[in-house]
């Protein structure tokens, strides 16, 4: 028995070929309600009107029919109506094969012979779990999110010493009246979260494809997990509500949540995010942005770490880790672009541009500086870095900035470069992934000062403060493989550790350069 259904616009057309045969070769067909034969071709047909030789593996006999003494293309070639019973066809199906000369029957037999589904290796076992709407839903969203959103991720290291000790002082009073409210630290985080906002409004944004739309108040979402999925039910007007109201208002959305009685209006909205998944034991990660939101906080756990103290050279602090998804981009420090330069001519691959049927590799270093402007981020450049000395780059960027932010830059000042430097440490960012500037290959990303304690033996504590700064190169695979990227960055280690490395002309470094390069070359006598 074949059951054979007709699908109509747009499949059509793939239903015709798959059931399309040598009319024919069926010409003596006969639409018989009773499912009866069709009448056997007579004796005398000639060998020409037989089936063409594929005909037989399409139609071959099912494994039940008798094998025939002596197989002949005729033979082969009976009517499918005999090996498979009935045809099941809509009028509309027996219509369109009508009008198309098309025999349904062949339809069988092509269908027979499509190959099975791949079955699983031996041994594996799994599991189909169907998708609820929740599910789809969150795919659909966070696929497009991260498609076509240019996330931009910040790393910020928060000390909360004075914030576990307010809470704890508000829980104490808390308890002491008899109330079974606790705040969280959650709910410090919600509050700041909502202040800063205001403070920087410019976050606090829908990006609506033709326009930007800024809202006064804010509204936090947050992530929650449930059985279904994640939701983010929302704190309206944050920025104008205590601890107390957040929390309790936090604590009642999070239990409708869980218990499948969230209203629409309760998580739909929103102007910023915030993720928390330091309950889990993470430390650190970078979230998915909510659109048509443009900023989500994520959050990390709490760490004990060494920090200075003039009180306690020993003490120890609780620290709370933050990263932010959000778009800066400010001036850098005149040696860090002085090493970028270096080590791109010592690995020049890097130095490159991806043009879609080659990849571009130049001799010059021209370093594209991000630069915040009230009119938004543009990033002049600093043309031949790498055979200018510090002062001159030092000069030049500080002009090239104030033009920047007086708008007075022309486009060749800021179109172009091989590539890009984005610092914004001085806003107490400590690390953060940056957005590769087109067709370049690599941009970097350079964080704050930080003290860090390491172990010195020559001290008498057994270890003493040093300041680090954390690097972070964004690069294009297409050009600048996992292992030429690790050489760069090593090769920018070592030019910033050890400074002389860029400002000295070094005979082993510039075997082979142009005599133009050569005496481009500062001294220290000059830069």
């Amino acid at each position: 028995m074949v059951y054979i259904i007709l699908l109509v616009k747009p499949c059509d057309l793939w239903c015709e070929k798959l059931i399309q045969a040598d009319v024919a070769a069926f010409k003596d067909f006969k639409d018989d309600s009773t499912g009866a034969p069709a009448k056997p071709a007579e004796k005398k047909q000639s060998a020409a009107a037989a089936p063409p030789p594929a005909a037989p593996a399409v139609a071959a006999p099912a494994p039940a029919a008798p094998k025939p003494a002596a197989p002949t293309p005729a033979a082969a070639a009976a009517p499918a109506g005999q090996q498979h019973g009935r045809i099941y066809a809509s009028p509309m199906a027996r219509r369109l094969a009508e009008i198309k000369s098309i025999r349904l029957g062949a339809a069988a037999a092509a269908t027979a012979s499509l190959p099975p589904p791949p079955a699983p290796a031996p041994g594996a076992t799994f599991t189909d779990i169907p998708l609820s709407g929740m599910r789809e839903t969150i795919a659909k969203r966070l696929s497009a999110a991260k498609q076509t959103i240019p996330h931009y991720q910040l790393c910020a290291t928060v000390n909360v010493e004075k914030l576990l000790a307010m809470r704890k002082e508000v829980n104490e009073r808390l308890a002491a009246e008899k109330s079974n409210v606790k705040v969280s630290v959650n709910d410090f985080i919600l509050k700041a979260v909502a202040a800063a906002c205001k403070r920087v409004p410019t976050v606090n944004s829908h990006w609506m494809e033709t326009f930007i739309r800024q809202y006064s108040n804010v509204d936090v979402s947050v992530a929650v997990a449930t059985p279904s999925g994640l939701i983010t039910p929302i704190i309206f007007n944050a920025d104008s509500r205590g601890i107390l109201d957040i929390s309790n208002n936090m604590k009642e959305l999070a239990n409708k949540a869980k218990e499948g009685r969230l209203q629409p209006q309760e998580y739909q909205g929103g102007t910023v995010t915030v993720s928390n998944l330091g309950m889990f034991g993470i430390t650190m990660f970078n979230a998915i942005i909510n659109p048509p939101q443009s900023l989500i906080l994520a959050c990390g756990g709490l760490q004990d770490i060494v920090i200075p103290d003039k009180n306690e050279p020993q003490g120890y602090m609780k620290l709370f880790k933050i990263i932010s998804i959000l778009y800066l981009g400010v001036s850098v420090n005149d040696f860090i672009l002085k090493a970028v330069a270096a080590a791109c001519k010592r690995v020049p691959t890097v130095n490159s541009h991806w043009m879609e049927t080659f990849i571009r590799q130049y001799s010059n270093v021209d370093v594209s500086v991000a630069v915040a402007t009230p009119s938004g981020l543009i990033t002049p450049i600093i043309f031949n870095a790498d055979s200018r000395g510090i002062l001159d780059i030092s000069n030049n960027m500080k002009e090239l900035a104030n033009k920047a932010k007086e708008g007075r830059l022309q486009p060749q000042e800021y179109q172009g470069g091989t590539v890009t430097v984005s610092n914004l440490g001085m806003f107490g960012i400590t690390m953060f992934n940056a957005i590769i500037n087109p067709p370049q290959s690599l941009i970097l990303a350079c964080g704050g000062l930080q003290d860090i304690v390491i172990p010195d033996k020559n001290e008498p504590q057994g270890f003493r403060l040093a300041k680090f700064v954390t690097f972070t190169a964004s690069a294009d695979h297409r050009v600048i493989d996992g292992a030429v990227g690790a050489q760069w960055m090593k090769v920018l280690k070592e030019n910033l550790e050890n400074p002389a490395n860029i400002i000295l002309c070094v005979r082993k470094e510039m075997a082979g350069a142009s005599t133009k390069s050569r005496t481009s070359c500062h001294t220290p006598e000059v830069v």
